[in-house]
């Protein structure tokens, strides 16, 4: 089974790592992601570029509203996404901890096990749907 891991980095907090300790992270997350792609885990990943970069809309009062930044305020904010094979929760659970990243914050850890609505074919509500 297939499982997202959305991890949740504090910016500021790696931003203020000495550069020898971020080239380290960045060595041990490269052999982290090798050390998964040769067990037949790791499937594909995504960093992000900083949340500041990042615009959020929302509809409000019959509108769109634009903001710069982030959906959810807070330190703690998503900079990596990657996607796992898993035989099950646990063992996915127990891959994502190793992810050097969580040290400066969190992942979250999803099953993948229904695709979305409108990737179904025949699906007469589809994409569609979610166009206004």
């Amino acid at each position: 089974m297939d499982y997202i891991c959305l991890v949740y980095v504090d910016e500021n907090r790696l931003a203020s790592l000495p550069r020898a300790e971020r080239d380290t992270l960045l060595a041990k997350t490269c052999d982290y992601r090798q050390a998964l792609i040769t067990e037949q885990h790791y499937q594909w990943g995504q960093w992000l570029p900083s949340a500041r970069l990042a615009t959020t809309l929302r509809h409000r009062d019959g509108g769109l509203r634009l903001r710069d930044g982030a959906a959810v305020p807070g330190d703690q904010q998503l900079a990596l996404v990657v996607l796992l094979r898993a035989r099950d929760l646990d063992q996915a659970l127990r891959l994502a901890a190793g992810l050097p990243l969580v040290r400066l914050g969190c992942v979250e850890v999803r099953p993948l096990s229904e695709p979305a609505p409108w990737s179904r074919q025949g699906d007469a509500q589809g994409r569609e749907a979610f166009v206004d």
